[in-house]
């Protein structure tokens, strides 16, 4: 039995990454794992009035290393500058869970604590710098090859998609957690028995070894014919 409806995860970056489920119509076998992780870009290419504040502490040298990490352009690593400072409150460099989840667009997205979560995976004290900042940011970079980095490329991207269903980072999605993750996605509007159904087909249909859950190879042979450079990729303006 087929369930008619289309999970997509819209990943916005407004001044990090939001995300909203929207619900449509199609089949299970379409959406196994085409969740459709879109991007729109809406509150990073706007001008942002910091003053002087992002020339008085990031130094070209620095600047130089992001670029060279990210591939992100010196403007395009300015403009974030300003948005990531004014978040910032503090004025102490980093930025902690709480000044994320304060962005309002963040703040009424289902899945707002697993979009925060990815900013401090390479934390260790819970606080999140600029270079942390730009090296999530850069997953959603456009693959190009003149201008591609290791963060940007369709692995990496894919990894990145990965985790958001993979709660406890064991590197596999179960059945429980990707029913987490629709639940978290959908509310009420789809019923538990629903619900349920199709997160077991969803297993059963990209569980290619038989384990009872998706590991990463699994994911990624689901995408496999899935534009993932136009879903989760961000035109950034210079």
């Amino acid at each position: 039995m087929h369930c008619s409806w289309q999970c997509c995860i819209i990943i916005s970056l407004n001044i990090s990454i939001l995300a909203l489920a929207k619900l449509g119509h199609t089949t299970l076998r379409s959406i196994q794992w085409k969740f459709c992780v879109c991007v729109a870009l809406i509150g990073l290419n706007k001008p942002q009035i910091m003053g002087n504040k992002s020339s008085l502490f990031l130094r070209h040298e620095e600047i130089a290393q992001i670029q060279n990490e990210t591939g992100f352009t010196p403007n395009q690593i300015e403009r974030l500058y300003s948005r990531f400072t004014s978040l910032d409150r503090n004025g102490c460099g980093t930025l902690s869970r709480e000044d994320l989840m304060r962005i309002p667009e963040l703040a009424i997205n289902p899945l707002c604590e697993r979009i925060v979560h990815s900013f401090f995976a390479e934390s260790t004290d819970d606080r999140v710098n600029f270079r942390q900042f730009m090296n999530v940011l850069a997953h959603f970079r456009p693959l190009r090859d003149n201008k591609q980095s290791k963060l940007n490329s369709r692995e990496e991207k894919l990894k990145f998609a990965f985790k958001m269903y993979d709660l406890d980072d064991d590197g596999v999605i179960s059945r429980d957690e990707l029913l987490s993750i629709l639940h978290m996605m959908v509310g009420a509007n789809i019923s538990q028995d629903q619900l349920v159904s199709i997160a077991e087909r969803t297993i059963l249909e990209a569980d290619l070894c038989c384990q009872g859950k998706i590991s990463f190879e699994d994911f990624c042979k689901a995408l496999d014919r899935t534009d993932v450079d136009q879903k989760m990729s961000i035109r950034f303006l210079n």
